[in-house]
């Protein structure tokens, strides 16, 4: 017999050859009568040759996995020899060899049917072997990945950081919506509001205890660093680091004592080599920072100094203002007294704290005044008030630096002022400003409120006045004045061109619209605000103290306050309701409880900074130069609030009151914010 009868033969059609399609089972008795070779026709040789998946007409899902791992012409091998013939390792599960016309090796002369070939599969070549898969075995592991994939929890959805209207508008230059109005952008890609207060916490080493000493009553940042310093009500003044790092904010690098009364203010120069202060003493000092000496005396005002500021631009200039309603300019240029003076070195360290550790004579200036206006905000029907307190100052930008803002404890109106003028003296009545603004509708309905606090925006557009009707009011610094000023125009004398005395005050503008929060409450001249200016990194936000335990933020970007049009005022008293918009149906009560200014906007789009100070009240606000938030209470403490880690915050709001978590702990209070963000 040949070897090719040998191939056809009935015997040899019982082995499994690898090469071989596996032949049906038949249901009939095999007969004994040699069978003969069956004829070729083109669909059988079609239908031996195909892959079985290309033939498969069924939609499943396993057929659709073999039809995209056995294709044809793809897992070819070439027969080089039978030395060279692959070797099929058995695999975990039966399965089934596909043959294909080029891949299935011929079997040699010399080869026994009943004899197994022994394959060996390169390892280069494995990867290039076709199988055929049950598809059985291939649901059970189509069931197996679907159960891991269940198991798979996706990632949450995270809200994008704001990057402040810089990075709002290069997001608009890349295809973003983009509306022109009518003197200003709207910006249409403004994410919310929250996002840009939502991430402030302060963590238990953020914390700076006084225990009890002397109460922290005001605070400034440096200029050129990350330090700030603290005055306390007995004098004493402590520099402390506001940059991130382990127990930095709790200890104190530089402490001294310029003042034997409580300082109610500080101010730094620009280069911070010099620091000035405003006391209870009534007098404002000029301290050198190399040697924390004192170099110069402002002694002459008659009450206690309310703040003190230096002029943008111009370290020599300095304004102070007054319980005795009086704002005074210094020039230390200018020749003063030189007398002695006996300063005392105390030391801040446990048990030797405000003890006279050292008593030695020098020698410092008794500045003298270059301007001053006498009774600044005083009324001449109502001369019994001729002191009446200035207590806040605001120089304008660099631009403006020659213009001074100043605001009173009698009323909400800001008097706009002008240092190259000479004023009245106090004999001849109350000086007169170059303008002042309009107070809101509101304050003439009801009573009026004295403001506490002045901060001016980075750009100077606009300034913000903390009125002690619990309402932060902004102004436009580029319409204070209306109308004509004869005080402008020139004059042909040119010595009185040099003082021009203005002759009458300008009515301005009043508030653009006010900010109101229902955990903001200004019930003392103690309470402060700060403004932060916006940097590459931060955008612009004012903070502001309140009797509630707490901070509240306002974001300042005023593409997040809804636009309203103003109502006509109408003859019927209606409350001051508020909401997270213009307007809403939340009445105010209490001893702040006034009539609606109805042409007036009020937005409640603020953040409170919870549980840092307990219950006490939060006065003095500071921003370092690198965005912490420095806030001090009447529980003794100062706080650094940071915004540099996203899940702190978080975590602090979802972690519940349990296992003592929230110990020493403050964060930004944005109810629901956590819930929308998942």
């Amino acid at each position: 017999m040949s070897n090719m009868d040998m191939l056809c033969s009935p015997q040899s059609s019982n082995v499994d050859l690898p090469t071989s399609p596996t032949a049906a089972p038949s249901s009939t008795a095999v007969s004994s009568k040699p069978r003969g070779q069956p004829s070729i026709t083109p669909r059988r040789f079609t239908r031996f040759f195909t892959p079985i998946t290309t033939r498969s007409t069924t939609g499943s899902k396993s057929s659709k996995r073999l039809k995209d791992i056995t294709k044809n012409a793809v897992n070819q091998v070439k027969f080089t020899g039978f030395h060279d013939l692959p070797r099929f390792e058995t695999p975990r599960k039966k399965r089934k060899i596909l043959p294909t016309p080029e891949s299935s090796p011929v079997q040699p002369l010399d080869s026994s049917p009943l004899r197994p070939l022994d394959y060996h599969v390169p390892s280069n070549l494995s990867h290039r072997i076709d199988y055929d898969f049950d598809d059985s075995d291939i649901e059970e592991e189509d069931e197996d990945e679907e159960a891991e994939e269940e198991k798979h929890f996706p990632a949450p959805i995270t809200r994008l950081r704001d990057f402040g209207t810089s990075g709002r508008i290069l997001q608009r230059s890349f295809g973003g919506a983009r509306g022109v109005g009518r003197g200003r952008i709207n910006d249409h890609c403004v994410p919310d509001w929250h996002a840009q207060t939502a991430d402030y916490y302060t963590r238990p080493e953020d914390c700076h205890n006084y225990r009890g000493q002397a109460l922290p009553f005001c605070v400034a940042r440096c200029n050129t660093n990350s330090l700030v310093a603290i005055g306390d009500e007995e004098g004493g003044v402590r520099l402390i680091d506001s940059a991130y790092a382990d127990n930095s904010f709790s200890q104190h690098h530089v402490s001294f004592k310029p003042h034997h009364n409580a300082i109610m203010d500080l101010a730094f120069s620009s280069d911070d080599y010099l620091f000035a202060s405003a006391s209870g003493d009534q007098t404002s000092r000029i301290v050198d920072m190399h040697t924390q000496q004192t170099r110069y005396v402002m002694h002459s005002h008659t009450s206690s100094v309310k703040q003190v500021r230096f002029q943008p631009g111009n370290d020599s200039i300095v304004a102070t203002s007054s319980r005795d309603g009086s704002v005074m300019i210094w020039d230390l240029r200018c020749r003063g007294q030189d007398a002695p003076v006996v300063d005392y070195a105390v030391s801040f360290e446990p048990g030797n704290s405000m003890v006279n550790s050292a008593r030695r004579a020098n020698t410092v200036t008794y500045a003298s005044s270059v301007n001053s206006m006498r009774d600044a905000h005083g009324l001449q029907q109502e001369s019994r008030r001729s002191d009446i307190s200035v207590t806040a100052l605001s120089f304008l930008s660099d631009s403006r630096s020659h213009l001074l803002l100043t605001a009173t404890e009698a009323n909400a109106s800001v008097k706009l002022w002008d240092l190259r003028g000479k004023y009245t003296s106090r004999r001849n009545g109350p000086s007169v400003p170059v303008s002042s603004t309009r107070e809101p509708e509101a304050h003439f309905k009801h009573r009026q409120f004295g403001i506490s606090s002045l901060a001016l925006s980075g750009d100077g557009s606009r300034f913000y006045a903390l009125c002690r009707d619990s309402t932060v009011y902004a102004y436009s610094t580029n319409h204070l004045i209306m109308g004509s000023a004869p005080e402008y125009e020139p004059s042909s004398n040119t010595q009185a061109s040099k003082w021009f005395r203005p002759r009458q005050g300008l009515s301005g503008n009043g508030p653009l619209y006010g900010f109101r929060h229902p955990m903001f409450k200004s019930t003392s001249f103690y309470v402060k605000s700060a403004l932060r200016p916006a940097t590459s990194s931060h955008p612009e936000m004012l903070a502001v103290g309140s009797r509630e335990g707490c901070a509240v933020l306002f974001p300042t970007d005023e593409a997040f306050l809804k636009k309203k049009s103003p109502q006509p005022s109408s003859g019927t008293s209606t409350p001051i309701i508020e909401q997270d918009g213009a307007s809403g149906p939340r009445s105010r009560t209490g001893s702040a409880a006034k009539l609606e200014d109805t042409s007036l906007p009020i937005y409640n789009q603020g953040t409170a900074l919870i549980r840092a100070h307990g219950r006490s009240e939060v006065t003095g606000l500071a921003w370092s130069t690198e965005g912490e938030l420095v806030t001090l209470g009447d529980d003794f403490t100062a706080r650094c609030w940071r915004d540099n880690d996203r899940n702190a915050a978080k975590g602090m709001r979802i972690c519940g009151e349990g296992q003592g978590a929230r110990w020493g702990w403050g964060w930004a209070d944005v109810e629901g914010y956590d819930e929308e963000e998942g």
